[in-house]
Parts: C-alpha cells; structure tokens; sequence
C-alpha cells in the first residue's frame, strides 16, 4: 500500500485487504469531501478530463510485486524522468509542471487496457472539492477530535461529520503537537 504521508486513519480499513489482494494494482478512483460525498469535481483534474487519463491519484494505492507491475513501473520511471516530452507528445495543452497522479494515471493508459474503478477511497481536503466555498478548511469549519473511552480509537469530525476513510489532510500545519499527543494518548504510547 502506497499512501502520502499527509493522511490520517480513524477507521479500521484491513476489509480492503480481501478486495486488493486479487488484483496487481489498485489506485483510488474516487475521493471524497469531508461530508463523504464523492467528488465530481475535476477543477484541480482537467487534464484528465482532456485527455481522456484515467482518473487515478496517488495518494493511496496498492500493488502487488510481479513482473507485469515492474515493467509498469519501469514506464512511469521514465515518464517521471522525461515528462516533459511525454506530457508534449500526449496531452493536449499539457500541465506545466510535474504531477504523479498524471504520470501514473499516463504510464496506466499506456501499458494497461482497463477501465479503472475501484472501491479504495479517501477523503481529499482541496478546497474546492468540497461542497463548501471554503479557501482553508481549519480555520473555516469546526474541527472535534474524541477519544472514546475504554477503546483505542479517535475520532475526528470536520464540521459535525465523522471522517470514515483515510483522511488526506493536504495542509501539514494541522498535524500540531496537539494532534499527535491526541494519538498518542489514545494508543497508549506514553
């Protein structure tokens, strides 16, 4: 499993196990807002829209290690290597600046003959994929984190919503010294 660094977990996700494991490689294909609506947004993916890409992102995917899914990652290597030529040559008005999710959802259109969907999921905090007009989540929605007693779990809600799936929290400031400590209680590290 593959995830960015900038996520946070509340919920137990090892059911995903038995649906991944049949596969080679699973990315996310949709994500979703803090109400845990799935986004149809694709304000910050029009590339993709353009370009006919496979909607996958990154920040969370899974894949086994075979030789079909080495020689893909042999593609994406030399994509990230040579984007910008890649990017010329394949995209219509092409981004200006390197990004994963279209590496990988390129090198995917390339090497694979799939349709992507898949049940792997997460909540995404960009702004403007909520249905909020929001310009920054911390300081304009509530946020309660709970420890429930007696259980080893904590709990998050933005806005009086529970967050359900991996939680991707984009801006690294709201991981404060208050929110590990709150982790840290509730697994009982100290």
């Amino acid at each position: 499993m593959v995830l960015d660094c900038d996520m946070l977990f509340f919920y137990d996700i090892s059911l995903w196990w038995d649906y991944i494991d049949e596969s080679d490689i699973e990315f996310t294909t949709e994500v979703r807002n803090y109400t845990n609506k799935i986004t149809t947004s694709d304000y910050y993916r029009k590339v993709f829209t353009n370009n006919d890409l496979p909607n996958l992102y990154t920040a969370l995917f899974y894949f086994k290690k075979t030789p079909i899914i080495e020689q893909y990652f042999k593609l994406v290597e030399v994509i990230f290597k040579n984007w910008k030529v890649f990017y010329e040559k394949f995209l219509k008005e092409p981004p200006k600046f390197l990004s994963g999710d279209v590496v990988y959802s390129l090198a995917a259109k390339i090497f694979f003959n799939r349709n992507w969907s898949s049940d792997l999921s997460f909540i995404h905090m960009r702004s403007r994929i909520q249905d909020d007009n929001i310009n920054d989540w911390r300081k304009e929605l509530p946020i309660c984190f709970s420890n429930l007693s007696n259980e080893i779990k904590v709990n998050l809600k933005v806005n009086n919503f529970n967050q359900l799936y991996p939680f991707h929290y984009i801006r690294k400031e709201f991981l404060s010294e208050e929110v590990i400590d709150i982790y840290e209680e509730a697994i009982r590290l100290l």
